[in-house]
């Protein structure tokens, strides 16, 4: 172990980064393609800001204080400062604004599966637009990401915390305890929700409804269904129409059979207001990308504006498909010189490089240290011609007969 590493801070090598410029491309195309303007805000922002009534959990920050003595902190999320941005750029609460994004994000994480403190996320906020159909084609949106990027199992799990908020309305509870049933509820643990409620003497029937909200989970209509059986006040009612709302225009989209219902999940954000979501992929137990409504939170730095969005993590995507790139093709040909025949090469290497080929240009006293295998071509200057090999084959070949096999097997553009 590295006495310099910090836990929870990668590096990234460059095979590494070849994914994530595959990704950033997919990201970008499909954000701009739905109309949505890349922004970036600063990496350090006011710790003040993040604390607004709790909009964001103060333990998952990393602080400093700066030379004026005002605490900061790393950028732990991307809507927050967003938002903040927005009301400070765009005052007409009436404005539609789409922005997209692509950044770090620095966070300590509570994860069981993934400990990074520092990750890549991209995502949008759509904002000034309160319709079902702003939800709509945010979801749809992810989706088209995820199967741009060659993704084929895709887990989308809509909630909405309405639904739970309604039924809290019906008990006079601290916000301690609410804290306390949401982690029994989200952990699906009946058993310790029970006792708890019980012994905070919680009425029967609402204890009963908490009780199966952790099994409203599955298939959209089933399960939506199961939830209008308990409701028992037009907020929840209103949570679950709103659902079904966005359900149908994801239908419209073609994307229905991706969407679930898991109505007992919840976000450690706590500037969501109405539906939120998470998506999943090839059986990875960790959610690729959250999101949802949020239309309080404009109105913190003045300006009420409704908005919803979603990040999306890029780190868990490069591993995800990391082993999908090739990495043999990182170079296409290795250029093994000698210093007598260094301006020769050099010639070459340039009228190769003109056309578009990747050219590794290393001195020959190098070549134990070089990994061959990565490479489709060996080229070697010898006396007057050049010797071109591959796994299967060497010749010696002219200048110009090199340029012409080159293009013959479209290593040119």
């Amino acid at each position: 172990m590295n006495k310099y590493a910090i836990d929870g801070f990668n590096d990234i090598h460059y095979n590494e980064l070849k994914v994530y410029d595959f990704i950033k491309d997919i990201i970008e195309n499909t954000m701009e393609s739905y109309g949505y303007r890349q922004v970036l805000t600063p990496s350090f922002e006011s710790y003040d800001m993040y604390n607004i009534d709790g909009a964001f959990p103060r333990d998952k920050m990393f602080k400093l204080i700066g030379n004026d003595g005002k605490v900061l902190v790393l950028r732990p999320d991307a809507t927050i400062p967003i938002a903040r941005m927005a009301a400070s750029r765009y005052r007409n609460s009436q404005e539609v604004l789409k922005f997209g994004y692509i950044t770090n994000i620095f966070r300590d994480s509570s994860s069981t599966t993934d400990f990074r403190k520092e990750f890549m996320q991209a995502g949008i906020e759509y904002m000034g637009n309160s319709l079902p159909d702003c939800d709509g084609e945010i979801i749809a949106l992810s989706i088209n990401i995820l199967k741009e990027l060659g993704i084929k199992k895709i887990h989308i799990d809509m909630g909405n915390v309405t639904f739970l908020n309604g039924l809290f309305d019906e008990i006079q509870i601290e916000v301690i305890e609410r804290v306390k049933i949401l982690s029994y509820i989200e952990n699906k643990n009946i058993g310790e929700l029970k006792a708890y409620l019980d012994s905070i003497e919680v009425s029967k029937e609402i204890s009963q409804i908490l009780c199966h909200v952790p099994m409203l989970f599955g298939k959209f209509k089933d399960t939506v269904n199961q939830a209008k059986k308990l409701c028992i006040n037009q907020k929840m009612t209103a949570a679950l129409n709103t659902m079904e709302e966005t359900y149908e225009i994801i239908n419209s989209y073609g994307y229905e059979d991706y969407i679930f219902i898991d109505l007992g999940f919840t976000n450690q954000f706590n500037y969501y207001s109405g539906l939120i979501f998470k998506g999943y992929i090839n059986g990875i137990g960790e959610a690729i990308l959250s999101g949802g409504r949020y239309d309080t939170l404009s109105s913190t730095f003045g300006v009420n504006r409704p908005a919803s969005g979603f990040g999306i993590n890029i780190s868990l995507l490069m591993d995800t498909l990391i082993n999908r790139s090739d990495e043999k093709d990182d170079f296409n040909i290795l250029f093994l010189y000698d210093d007598n025949k260094r301006r020769e090469s050099l010639n070459l290497a340039r009228k190769l490089r003109s056309q578009g080929i990747i050219v590794d240009y290393i001195h020959s006293s190098l070549e134990e240290g070089i990994k061959k295998e990565n490479y489709k071509y060996i080229l070697k200057c010898i006396d007057n011609s050049f010797e071109l090999s591959t796994k299967t084959d060497k010749q010696l070949l002219r200048e110009e007969e090199i340029l012409t096999k080159l293009k013959e097997a479209k290593l040119c553009i």
